[in-house]
């Protein structure tokens, strides 16, 4: 039987102070770089004595000896906030569920995968990412979320270095309707959620392109939003020719290439496992009876959910001879059962509320692929 994540215990990789005696080579910082809802991210960067910043390293506990990343890393915090998990369980939650399902007899997604290292983090430590936080102009930060764990993960970084490569942030969501929204809805789910949101305090408009027009495999449809995309990336302009030649290369990869592909699997996995395609659990019944399976049913559920919150980061390197691009799958983080609830709440919502079918809702330029007709151009919202 599958078991919930549990206490993986203590890594063997520590970050510390550093002591007195450490080569400058071996010194590292850690600068405050980012936030998620659940997490805070810092860049490791070589110390130098410029920055003034806190002298730390990363020791192995099973050579006893300090080391560097071999690549650019960021370090992943947890908030400590209710109902997400720690970096304890995200890395065997990673482990045990989520990277399974990406191989198996007939495919092969590893690729797409980052490693998770787990660090214990020494609390020295944590207090001056903390006062890092506390400085930083993060509405949210302001408001007092700082870091509340001693376990992180090492994570490859992934920004953008300029004349090199960038990565843009793509979040494929529901790639498929909700198999509890109504029937003829003129919402997929994704576009459901936003502009439920969009009426009670606004919705992120840049930038945003509905899911379905994702795995449809049509490059003219994502273009737009793909160049846009490009555009936000960069630091400087690009050469107008290498700029189309990287637009219609990562187009091609998300329509026929490699990460159309992912994009299906994706879908398919989240269809495969999805448990509220049986009728005992559609939330417009009321409270769910009992599955017959009631462990392997959270379990199928929290996976679900999950592949339905990842991200997909997509890399250009640009350096060559030709544009190259390859993909990577983040925030796999297995979600807690103790969110069931809180996830039926707002499919009941949006099913009571009329947010997948409510037509006198839409906008002139409404972005759902259920609602666009065949010969309406697409409309982007930038």
């Amino acid at each position: 039987m599958i078991q919930e994540p549990i206490d993986v215990g203590v890594p063997s990789v520590v970050c510390k102070m550093a002591p007195e005696d450490t080569p400058h080579h071996l010194l590292i910082e850690l600068v405050y770089f980012a936030e998620g809802a659940a997490n805070n991210i810092y860049k490791i960067r070589p110390w130098t004595e410029k920055s003034g910043r806190t002298k730390a390293v990363l020791w192995d506990s099973a050579t006893q000896t300090i080391f560097t990343p071999e690549a650019s890393k960021v370090l992943r915090m947890s908030k400590g906030l209710d109902k997400t998990p720690d970096c304890r369980q995200i890395k065997l939650g990673y482990e045990e569920y989520l990277k399974r399902l990406f191989k198996g007899p007939n495919v092969d997604f590893t690729e797409h995968l980052m490693d998770h290292d787990l660090v214990y983090v020494e609390h020295a430590i944590v207090s001056d990412l903390n006062s890092q936080v506390g400085s930083s102009i993060s509405l949210r930060q302001r408001n007092g979320v700082l870091t509340q764990e001693y376990f992180g993960l090492l994570l490859p970084d992934m920004s953008t270095v300029p004349g090199s490569s960038f990565a843009i942030e793509l979040k494929p969501k529901w790639l498929a309707q909700s198999p509890t929204a109504p029937q003829h809805a003129a919402r997929c789910r994704t576009c459901a959620m936003r502009a439920s949101k969009a009426s009670k305090a606004g919705a992120k408009s840049h930038g945003y392109i509905c899911p379905l027009y994702l795995v449809d495999g049509n490059p003219e449809q994502i273009k737009p939003w793909i160049h846009q995309k490009v555009l936000d990336a960069m630091e400087e302009p690009l050469n107008p020719r290498l700029e189309d030649i990287i637009v219609t290369t990562m187009a091609d990869y998300l329509t026929s290439g490699e990460g159309h592909k992912l994009l299906l699997y994706l879908r398919w996995l989240q269809r495969r496992l999805d448990p509220l395609k049986s009728d005992f659990l559609n939330p417009r019944l009321g409270a769910p009876k009992d599955p017959p399976n009631p462990h392997f049913w959270v379990v199928n559920l929290c996976l679900t959910m999950t592949l339905r919150d990842c991200s997909m980061f997509i890399i250009v390197h640009y350096d060559g001879n030709e544009p190259r691009v390859e993909s990577k799958l983040v925030d796999l983080d297995f979600k807690s059962s103790q969110k069931q609830y809180d996830w039926r709440k707002k499919e009941l919502l949006l099913v009571n509320g009329g947010w997948y079918k409510a037509l006198d809702l839409f906008s002139g330029d409404e972005p759902c692929k259920l609602f666009a007709r065949q010969e309406r151009p697409i409309r982007y919202r930038w």
